[in-house]
């Protein structure tokens, strides 16, 4: 018979080597561009609606951008942040560095868009990032 200490050892070891096993939740934002002229609640409705966890968001061209996790399952929560103003403009190319700066990790994990209202396109800079 073995003794309760041993058994507790082997159960112990057993458990942290299945666990080793498990995959890694892991996944890659896509992005689906619904070209449609945008108003917020109505993207964000229409996203959910087509995306599990899908994070709907306007763009600075006022067109419907749907974030969603396209590799994870279940697919997994998507937040955003804006960044602030950018009082020279917001390129692609920044944005997405800065996203990435602020939520490192896989440049999959994060996607970072310009946007603004109309009187000042370009001005801001927004990250989806799994949360």
């Amino acid at each position: 018979m073995h003794d309760s200490k041993e058994s507790f050892a082997l159960i112990f070891l057993l458990l942290i080597a299945g666990t080793a096993l498990l995959p890694a939740a892991k996944g890659k934002i896509c992005i689906e561009d619904f070209g449609t002229p945008c108003s917020e609640g109505s993207c964000e409705r229409t996203c959910e609606s087509k995306h599990a966890n899908g994070l709907g968001d306007c763009d600075v061209d006022e067109s419907c951008k749907c974030f969603y996790d396209c590799e994870a399952n279940p697919p997994r929560k998507l937040c955003k942040e804006d960044l602030g103003l950018y009082p020279r403009g917001c390129t692609a190319q920044q944005c997405q560095n800065d996203c990435a700066n602020k939520f490192p990790g896989s440049k999959d994990n994060v996607h970072g868009y310009c946007y603004g209202p109309d009187i000042y396109p370009d001005q801001s800079c927004r990250c989806a990032y799994f949360c």
